[in-house]
């Protein structure tokens, strides 16, 4: 069941969309949405692309493996000139079903929690990211693309 119906269903009278969750159980993995959203910058995390799954054997319900990454890092740029413009640290209008339309403010609701992510990026993690993409993307691409990711997540682990 999509996010928000099950929201709908099942909120509190005022509960927001992120407490919903963290009363759910599902603060962890919905922090780590958050963050990866925000370095990835993901501008399409509505209420329908969260789901809700049920186990009806275990009676459980847990939060869908994170899906539909198709308006994300610089998925409006067709060329390498295209590439080469795009601001990699702007914060575009994004459609967050959890916190606000800017992914870099929604990482606000995770200020408080350690880090979600159990190892850090480091700059020799690239060669592995991008290992067998050198015939897919560009020099141009692969190189904006790990300064975005990696700028980003540096921005997230200092806050």
């Amino acid at each position: 069941m999509a996010l928000d119906d099950y929201y709908r269903a099942n909120a509190l009278e005022k509960e927001s969309h992120y407490d919903f969750c963290v009363r759910c159980g599902w603060k962890d993995y919905i922090d780590t949405m958050i963050a990866v959203d925000y370095i990835i910058l993901n501008r399409d995390r509505h209420g329908a692309n969260i789901e809700v799954l049920r186990n009806a054997r275990a009676h459980a319900l847990r939060i869908a493996p994170l899906f539909d990454h198709g308006l994300t890092l610089m998925y409006s740029c067709m060329t390498d000139k295209d590439a080469e413009a795009f601001d990699i640290l702007e914060d575009k209008r994004c459609q967050n079903f959890i916190g606000t339309y800017s992914c870099f403010d929604n990482l606000k609701l995770i200020k408080k929690s350690k880090n979600v992510f159990s190892e850090s990026l480091k700059p020799d993690d690239k060669e592995y990211i991008f290992d067998g993409l050198e015939n897919v993307l560009s020099d141009v691409f692969i190189e904006k693309i790990w300064n975005m990711i990696y700028e980003r997540y540096k921005i997230y682990e200092n806050l």
